[in-house]
């Protein structure tokens, strides 16, 4: 009887023979020493993008035996090397394929192994970074490359490899309009516009997309509140005539309007529209510009932007409702992985422990753990938010998997300008 353990590089494949009662057609299994993470705890930061690591078998956008991340091109990103199986005295070294012109890798220093002194050197962000081991990678030029840690030297064995693609930058100018409803006016100044969209594009620039304030806009609009029970200054985003209201309102051609209200009705933070959603109505968003909520806000405008560009919630998942609601009593298809958990297009801006599933009957497989809803993107407000990650990865069980592809295609398509 025997089983194989194969090691992540092909050319370093280690055959175990082991006398172990085990059947003979035992698959092989994939060791990896080191692995990569997020550099960063806290709110997304562009210098330390998530990383897509769905799969460890080469598919597109993933030509690596390991996970994929995303750099836009003249900028530098870090990632952090992990020991899983591997003493931390071992020498660790990071390379790239010759002659390769997509990144370059700026720490460490050729020649030099990985250490932690070139993450306290190298990287300033807030929060610092973890204490583990670091790589700076810069894009040079349009595609994708593998790193590689070796052991040993630079022409050790292969340990890991790092699918690194690189994307030309895509700029979508904004037209931000400060929506009176009802006479009352959001309370949002240029700065918290500003620092609102800083955090966007914190998200956005592993997709090598960003968002450029062009205008602020202050209009107006009358919701009719007659024998409503609605706050008279609140938008309900639930209903398609005030939602259409809003965004049909004072458009901005050529440009990505985005609506800031002074409340959103039945406790949600925004919603975005595209042509697909609802075809008579502009392309754009609406969100709560409460000014006390500025993670939630960068999350929910962050999430809504994705809606603008053609993304649907992540593995189109959509959430069931109780008999009460209208719908069958069953959850939806929403799934409750640690993947979706951390990308941006799960559809909430905050993980429940349990899940907010729970609401269905007993025993139903959408439940959530503490644990697995701590994934180190900090707080919003009280809340554990989800993450800001977007897929490169094409993974086949999932339903617009390569998330940066299909919006920059929308972005380049101009979905999100309004029609004359």
């Amino acid at each position: 009887m025997s089983f194989e353990i194969k090691m992540l590089h092909p050319g370093f494949d280690l055959d175990v023979q082991v006398l172990s009662g085990l059947p003979v057609t035992s698959p092989p299994h994939r060791v990896a020493p080191v692995r990569f993470a997020r550099a960063v705890r806290g709110p997304a930061n562009a210098s330390a993008p998530d990383i897509d690591d769905r799969g460890f078998t080469i598919c597109a956008g993933g030509p690596a035996h390991g996970p994929t991340v995303g750099v836009t091109l003249g900028s530098t990103i870090h990632v952090r090397v992990v020991r899983d199986r591997i003493d931390k005295a071992a020498p660790l070294f990071a390379t790239l394929p010759p002659n390769q012109r997509v990144v370059s890798i700026e720490l460490p220093a050729a020649g030099q192994s990985i250490t932690a002194t070139d993450v306290e050197l190298s990287l300033d962000v807030d929060p610092p970074p973890m204490p583990e081991e670091c790589v700076a990678l810069r894009g040079r030029g349009i595609g994708t490359t593998t790193l590689s840690v070796r052991h040993g030297s630079e022409t050790g064995p292969v340990l890991a490899e790092l699918a690194v693609r690189v994307y030309g930058l895509i700029v979508i100018p904004v037209a931000f309009h400060r929506t009176s409803v009802n006479g009352v006016a959001p309370r949002f100044t240029r700065a918290e516009i500003d620092a609102t969209f800083a955090g966007i594009n914190a998200i956005y620039a592993q997709a090598g997309v960003r968002f450029d304030v062009a205008r602020v806009v202050d209009d107006s609009v009358i919701l009719d509140r007659t024998g409503s029970t609605l706050p008279n200054d609140a938008v309900n985003i639930l209903s398609h005539q005030e939602f259409r209201i809003v965004l049909n309102r004072a458009v901005v051609q050529d440009m990505l309007n985005v609506h800031a209200v002074p409340k959103i009705a039945g406790g949600f933070e925004g919603a975005g529209n595209n042509r697909g959603i609802n075809a008579d109505t502009q392309p754009g968003l609406v969100f709560n510009a409460d000014p006390a909520a500025a993670p939630l806000r960068v999350a929910t405008v962050a999430h809504e932007l994705g809606h603008v560009l053609d993304l649907e919630h992540y593995g189109l998942g959509e959430e069931g409702k109780t008999i009460a609601d209208g719908g069958t009593g069953e959850p939806g298809n929403v799934r409750e992985d640690i993947w979706a958990h951390r990308n941006l297009m799960y559809n909430a801006n905050s993980l429940g422990a349990p899940s907010r599933f729970e609401r269905f009957p007993p025993g139903n497989r959408f439940k959530s753990s503490v644990p697995r809803c701590i994934i180190g993107y900090g707080q919003l407000k009280t809340a554990t938010p989800c993450g800001s990650l977007l897929g490169t990865k094409q993974r086949a069980a999932i339903p617009q998997s390569d998330q940066i592809t299909g919006l920059r295609a929308a972005a380049v398509g101009g979905v999100f300008k309004p029609t004359p």
